[in-house]
């Protein structure tokens, strides 16, 4: 029996056409997740600049380097430790020691699955024209909310 062996077809895409993308991925501490405890009050936020072919990809790559940066933040958990707090060195079953236990008690787990709270990304070059769009878009609100106020102080003047 003889396999034939159909048509070869070769397929080449296209070299990307690399744009410059900017993202930011906030973490705000009292956010509607509640899976930021110990994160302090200000909360952080991670400005990534990333060249990709599309948002899609700029977006996995910037994630990806905002996971790097909080699992290198995962290293002071050595310092902040509750049975080694003031400690001046740790020995190696010390460090030990606290792996074992952050882990055992999920604490990198949970770390590095804590949901961020907005991410915004953008090409570089929409930036200005962005920042425009929200100044109008503020600017709205308040204006809208000093119409609201004014005519409230009015009824409320107007009643008495």
């Amino acid at each position: 029996m003889k396999i034939e062996i159909g048509e070869w077809h070769n397929i080449y895409s296209q070299e990307p056409d690399n744009k410059l993308y900017i993202c930011q991925v906030a973490y705000i501490p009292q956010d509607s997740h509640k899976d930021k405890k110990g994160w302090g009050d200000d909360g952080t936020v991670y400005k990534i600049r990333v060249y990709a072919p599309t948002i899609e990809t700029a977006l996995a790559q910037a994630m990806r380097i905002v996971n790097i940066e909080r699992a290198i933040d995962m290293c002071s958990i050595p310092d902040e430790h509750p049975d080694y707090i003031g400690k001046e060195s740790l020995t190696y079953d010390d460090i030990k020691a606290i792996v074992d236990d952050t882990r055992e008690r999920g604490v990198y787990q949970a770390w590095m699955l804590i949901e961020p709270t907005s991410i915004q990304i953008h090409l570089e070059d929409d930036e200005e024209a962005l920042m425009g769009m929200t100044a109008n878009n503020i600017e709205q609100i308040i204006e809208r909310t000093s119409d609201e106020a004014e005519e409230y102080l009015k009824e409320i003047t107007d009643d008495e």
